[in-house]
This record gives structure tokens, C-alpha cells and sequence, in this order.
């Protein structure tokens, strides 16, 4: 196996901060590296080689570990640490739903059926949730429909938008069936696809090649992200539309799905992992993310040279409540819910399960257990309350020393720049997990409630106003 390590030193005094702290974290040291494999750096935490391992490890993964193993962790298991999805490429998302020769990889016009909103709003029934989780997750996950995990602080608001839909956990194979032919037949009689787009059992066609999706799937997660790419594209399939699967690592699928203009064809669907920040109360940060294009991670990423998705209305329903443009509770609630039912209608990005993840700690070097989040697990409020056992001999003996794994797939190790001051630093899990540790923000979610409490700012007297108010430079 080869082995992707890094180290780093950290130091408390990096911790220690302004004048307005007065402790510090519980440890002086943490030191970070990496396995690329995630049963051995289990494996290391148990044989004390590690001392936490800082991954969300499906269940399938942890319930595969040897019970000499699992007897000597202290797991923490969370619901919402990391969840599964499709990221869909709509492109041009209007009639004929072709794509422009001049602009697609391949030279050529192609018909995208993903392009047809009642299509990929079909998927949602088309795929068994209750199968993922059953089948590819061993057990360990929960159906979802929203981008807020079921089970979080006032996820029962959202799952209430799903239900309304009528969205199910087994899904209704029959219905997503006929949908998609009723959607596929109707743009068939469309003037500009008249006589070009017709069905041959059991394909559909276009001037003679059949219609066809280039499916991304993440080969270097074999044990989740491979088989959900399979099982949805043997769905896809049955529905007359080929399915091109590219098996390929994050970073080649990244090449692909985040770094080409969506014109150019080279990708129509991913098999997205998303991983939860912290545990939140309110949730409009995280439905722009994963709705709304001002937010920049919809297809096109805001990129001017790129075709880019386009929703007015979830651009205006999730900015106004990121900026608190609501004049009470009830109506900021009525206008998340509205942005969770359009974005789950427009269905760009489609949530499928929420994954139990198992992390860990050594029971035998700490002397209690440690704060964790609800929804991310291991955090930055367990290193800071990580009251693991001081060293005993060396050059640190005396000080508490935590040595911390993470995961790394195959390939590249950091996805993002380090970079404090640019817009693109610090956005891969991997920086992430070691910037989190250095910096603090104003206010931060309780981790067990989710509401914002104060960590470098206090406030008081709050007073709320329609007027413009001067914010100082």
C-alpha cells in the first residue's frame, strides 16, 4: 500500500490567539498525517500509532474491522459527518436540448435529456434511497432528500418540503419510468428534434447514435461511490438513454466536473460525496450551496468563460435570508422552505443518504471523552477538548502531545491552495481539517444545538433596521 504521509507541527501558542482568550486548547501539540487506506489508519489509532482518526468511515469499512480492533476505540458515530449525492450538468437546461457542435468536446451535437427539468426531477423516484442505504451502505446511512441531514436541529422542516412532493425512501420505479418517456417523447415532437429524435427499442436516438449520458464515478471509493454510480446508471439505462461510464480518481473527476465549461459535453452526471462543515440550526448557508448559482457551486462555478446555471428566483429566496432580509422567524422559515422545494424541483443537485460515519479515538490515551458535533463528529471542539495523556519520555515529555489521522485517497493530496487571503484557499477536506485548528471565527455553532454563540465577538442590545448603516473600512 503506498502510504501518503504528511506532518505537521502545531503549536498552542498559534492557538492562543488575542487578548480576549483566556485558556487554550487542553493539548500543546497536534501532529496531523494521512493513510490512504481507512481500515489501516483505523487499525493504527487501535495499535497506537494514532491517536484519533479524524475520517468519516462508512459502515461498511468499520464493521469489516477485526472486534480485537474495535474493542480498543472509542467511536463516535454521526449521521450527518458526510452524505451522498448526484451532481447533474443541465446544459442548455432549455428546448431542443442540444449542445452547439462549435462548443462540445467532441465536435458534435448532443442531445442532453438532463437538459429536461421533469427528467431530472424523475431521478428522484427512479432511484431506491432505502436500497442505497441498505445494500451499499450495509445498513449504516439514512435516506435523504435535502441537503439537511434528517435528525439535525429542525431537519423535520425540511423533510416535511420532501414529503409534500411526495418523495419516498423506496422511490416509485413505475412512475420515474413513465415520466421519463412522456418527457422524452414530448421533446421528440418538438420542430427543431422532429424526425432526429426517435426510440428504437430500447434506445433513444438522435440522427442514428443513441442518446447518451457521460456518468463520472469515483473509482477510488470503491466500496460507495463506485457501486451507487453502477446501480444509478443500470437505472438510467432502463430508461432508453446509454449511459458512458467514466470510472476515474477525484482528481481526474474533478479535471472533469469542475474544471470544464458544462457546454463542452464532457460530463452530465457525478457521484458527489459532501461532507458536513458543522452542525447547524439554520440552514440558508447551506441551501445556497447546494442550490443556488450565486453561490458559485452549481455548474459553471460563476466562471465568465463558462455557460453557467441560472435560477433568478433561488438566487433571491436564498440571498435575502443569508442576509437576513426577513422581517421575522416565520417568514425566514417560509422562504428556506420555498428554496428547499425549488431546488429539489429544479433537481441540479440531488441529495440521496446521509452516510452513519465512525470515528474514532484510542481508548487508552485519553482520560475522557472529547465534544463532538451532531452533524460533522470529530471537530475542532474535540482538539480543543481532547484531554489526551501527557507524554512520558522524549523531548515533549510532559506535554500532551495528539497525534491525529486522516484519509487521503489515491492521487494528489490537497485539492485547494494554502492561501489565508485568496478566495480559493483552504477548500479541500484535507487543508481544511488543519486550518480549523489555527483559527476561530467571530461566532460558531454550538455543536450539540447548532445555534451561533459567541467565540471571538460578543454582542448585546441587538437592534434590527431596514435603514443602510455604515460599516467601517
Amino acid at each position: 500500500m503506498k502510504r501518503l504521509v504528511f506532518f505537521l507541527l502545531l503549536a498552542a501558542t498559534l492557538l492562543a490567539g488575542t487578548h480576549a482568550q483566556t485558556k487554550g486548547p487542553t493539548v500543546d501539540k497536534i501532529l496531523f498525517n494521512a493513510k490512504s487506506q481507512e481500515d489501516i489508519g483505523l487499525m493504527d489509532v487501535a495499535g497506537g500509532k494514532s491517536d484519533i482518526w479524524n475520517y468519516a468511515t462508512s459502515g461498511g469499512v468499520y464493521k469489516r474491522l477485526p472486534e480485537t480492533v474495535k474493542s480498543k476505540l472509542d467511536t463516535y458515530s454521526v449521521s450527518g459527518a458526510s452524505f451522498l449525492g448526484l451532481y447533474l450538468n443541465p446544459y442548455p437546461d432549455k428546448a431542443p436540448y442540444l449542445s452547439d457542435a462549435t462548443t462540445d468536446a467532441s465536435g458534435k451535437v448532443h442531445f442532453n435529456p438532463l437538459a429536461i427539468r421533469k427528467i431530472r426531477h424523475a431521478l428522484n423516484w427512479l432511484v431506491d434511497r432505502q436500497k442505497i442505504v441498505d445494500e451499499i451502505l450495509s445498513g449504516a446511512g439514512l435516506p435523504m432528500f435535502t441537503p439537511v441531514v434528517p435528525g439535525l436541529p429542525n431537519s423535520s422542516r425540511f423533510d416535511l418540503v420532501a414529503a409534500k412532493l411526495g418523495m419516498t425512501a423506496p422511490g416509485n420505479e413505475a412512475r420515474a419510468l413513465a415520466d421519463i418517456e412522456a418527457a422524452m417523447r414530448e421533446a421528440s415532437a418538438l420542430p427543431e428534434l422532429r424526425g432526429r429524435l426517435t426510440k428504437a427499442s430500447p434506445w433513444w436516438s438522435l440522427d442514428g447514435a443513441p442518446v447518451t449520458v457521460r456518468f463520472v464515478m469515483r473509482a477510488d471509493d470503491p466500496s460507495v461511490r463506485l457501486p451507487l454510480g453502477r446501480y444509478v446508471a443500470d437505472q438510467i439505462e432502463k430508461t432508453g438513454i446509454k449511459v458512458e461510464r467514466i470510472e476515474v480518481d477525484r482528481v481526474k473527476a474533478h479535471a472533469l466536473y469542475a474544471e470544464t465549461d458544462p457546454r463542452a459535453n464532457q460530463w452530465n452526471i457525478y457521484t458527489e460525496g459532501l461532507g458536513s462543515n458543522q452542525t447547524n440550526a439554520y440552514w440558508e448557508t447551506v441551501l445556497s450551496q447546494m442550490y443556488a448559482p450565486w453561490a458559485s457551486v452549481m455548474p459553471g462555478g460563476n466562471n465568465r468563460d463558462f455557460w453557467n446555471y441560472e435560477n433568478p428566483e433561488l438566487d433571491r429566496l436564498t440571498s435575502a435570508a443569508v442576509n437576513g432580509q426577513f422581517k421575522d422567524e416565520a417568514e425566514y422559515w417560509s422562504e428556506v422552505q420555498a428554496a428547499a422545494s425549488l431546488g429539489m424541483r429544479e433537481s441540479v443537485r440531488i441529495l440521496l443518504a446521509a452516510k452513519t460515519s465512525y470515528l474514532a479515538a484510542a481508548t487508552e490515551r485519553f482520560d475522557r471523552k472529547m465534544a463532538y458535533g451532531l452533524a460533522d463528529g470529530i471537530d475542532k471542539w474535540s482538539m480543543y477538548t481532547a484531554d489526551v495523556k501527557a507524554e512520558t519520555s522524549g523531548a515533549d515529555s510532559g506535554k500532551k502531545v495528539l497525534r491525529m489521522t486522516g484519509f487521503s485517497a489515491r492521487g494528489a493530496l490537497f485539492m485547494s491552495a494554502w492561501d489565508p487571503v485568496g478566495p480559493d484557499g483552504f477548500g479541500d477536506t484535507y487543508s481544511g481539517a488543519i486550518i480549523k485548528q489555527l483559527s476561530d471565527l467571530e461566532l460558531e455553532p454550538n455543536p450539540a444545538t447548532g445555534i451561533p454563540m459567541p467565540v471571538r465577538a460578543t454582542w448585546s442590545a441587538i437592534k434590527s433596521s431596514g435603514e443602510a448603516l455604515a460599516v467601517p473600512m
